[in-house]
């Protein structure tokens, strides 16, 4: 009898080591393939984000790029007659932080971006500000003496044109 009991331990005991066997391997294997949707999705992740990045800098790029042909049209304007109401309505400010810029675009990008705009505010302090900061809507001078106030923008609107369209580049 007690050769039986023993007999019934040592099964006992080798099927309980089986059992355990077993349940190793499917943990493992379980852990594995754990560790495979982990690293899937964590490329999925990624790609998601790298798409989302593509995505808003090209929006920004296009939004800048919107902005830099209404300063140009602008400042065409200006140079067939004198439009004060165009020069109120577009903006001088480039809208995103320069930190913002620099990380979509790169460093001599995001300069070339922002001179763009800095180029069109200089016109707009110089030739079209009053002393109390208003645009100008009245211009010294009559349009037949060569050197009137129109004039005078008039030139500076041609060369600043040229600027404007050389920058255009980055913005494409």
């Amino acid at each position: 009898m007690t050769q039986s009991i023993v007999l019934l331990f040592i099964f006992l005991f080798i099927c309980l080591f089986m059992g355990l066997l077993f349940l190793y391997r499917k943990v493992h294997d379980l852990s594995s393939e754990l560790n495979e949707w982990k690293n899937a999705l964590l490329f999925l992740k990624r790609s998601f984000e790298k798409e989302g990045k593509e995505a808003e800098k090209e929006e920004i790029r296009h939004h800048l790029h919107m902005r830099a042909l209404q300063i140009r049209d602008t400042v065409y304007k200006q140079t067939k007659a004198p439009h004060p109401r165009a020069i109120e309505e577009t903006s001088t400010e480039i809208g995103y932080h320069s930190s913002t810029l620099r990380n979509m675009f790169g460093p001599e990008k995001s300069l070339k971006m922002e001179n763009f705009f800095k180029i069109y505010n200089t016109y707009i302090n110089t030739y079209w500000k009053t002393s109390r900061g208003n645009i100008r809507k009245v211009f010294r001078g009559k349009s037949s003496e060569p050197n009137n106030e129109y004039d005078t923008i008039k030139q500076a609107s041609f060369q600043l044109l040229h600027e404007l369209d050389k920058g255009l580049e980055d913005f494409e």
